[in-house]
């Protein structure tokens, strides 16, 4: 079996809309409870357009929330909840942020407040928009599960943001795509390195592999990856990269982790 795993909301925490959540919201599409979308505070013109208009501001949260997650670096084996209050002006400017629900330790509330202030500037409302400002709640999350989760999606990042450098400083500017694929082991090391999907173009295949095999060796896989076969599967075109890694067990099932798309 594989489970997958994309590296943010999922993994640190939740977020709450206009202090209410939907189903439909969670499944990416339109709410249509009409009464769901008043109590948001979106029923402002036709049927269509509120509805519409609600999950355009629900996708804008999730994005604002993913990113302020990215970065939050909560106290180190404390497992706590707490839940901010963030008020935002059609702009994007932020008017007010304060917590709603404590966890109980101030250091724990510190470190949610410093990654949504990190994650400014936020951009403007989605349009069209009636109101001047909205509110979000955000649910901050942390647990031995989501810190271990933590830990293995920033080592693979910064895996990804290594090979990244190599690529973007060959200045290859051929309309191409190519996949690479390759394993890392324990210790830091790439191996089994190949051509997932060619581009067509040796040369060009040629420079996707020379930007791994010039990144590497890599640290040594974290604690909670050092018991797995890691593959990464990383596909390039001019000045970007995407991809995924799957992560292996003896007798356990593949997880997958979806990394973000790097552009330049």
């Amino acid at each position: 079996m594989r489970r997958e795993m994309r590296t943010g909301l999922v993994l640190m925490g939740t977020l709450i809309l206009c202090q209410s959540t939907s189903l439909a919201a969670e499944r990416k599409q339109p709410p249509t409870n009409k009464e769901h979308v008043a109590r948001c505070g979106t029923d402002t013109g036709p049927r269509g357009r509120a509805v519409g208009d609600a999950y355009n501001l629900s996708q804008y949260v999730e994005r604002l929330d993913q990113r302020a997650k990215s970065a939050w670096k909560p106290p180190k084996g404390m497992y706590q909840t707490v839940v901010l209050e963030l008020e935002i002006e059609r702009q994007g400017k932020m008017l007010n942020l304060q917590v709603e629900k404590s966890s109980g330790d101030e250091s724990f509330n510190l470190s949610a407040l410093a990654a949504v202030r990190s994650a400014q500037p936020f951009a403007p409302l989605p349009q069209p928009r009636q109101k001047e400002k909205t509110t979000a709640h955000l649910v901050f999350i942390n647990s031995p599960r989501i810190e271990q989760k933590r830990e293995q999606i920033a080592y693979l990042t910064a895996v990804q943001n290594s090979i990244f450098k190599q690529w973007v400083s060959q200045n290859n500017s051929e309309d191409r795509q190519v996949t690479t694929e390759f394993h890392v082991e324990r210790n830091g090391k790439v191996t089994r390195w190949r051509i997932g999907a060619s581009s067509e173009s040796t040369p060009f295949n040629k420079a996707a592999l020379d930007a791994v095999k010039t990144a590497a060796p890599f640290p040594p896989l974290p604690n909670s990856l050092s018991a797995y076969d890691v593959q990464f599967i990383l596909s390039f075109a001019p000045r970007q990269t995407w991809g995924q890694v799957e992560t292996t067990a003896q007798g356990s099932e593949t997880e997958v982790f979806h990394l973000p798309e790097l552009k330049q």
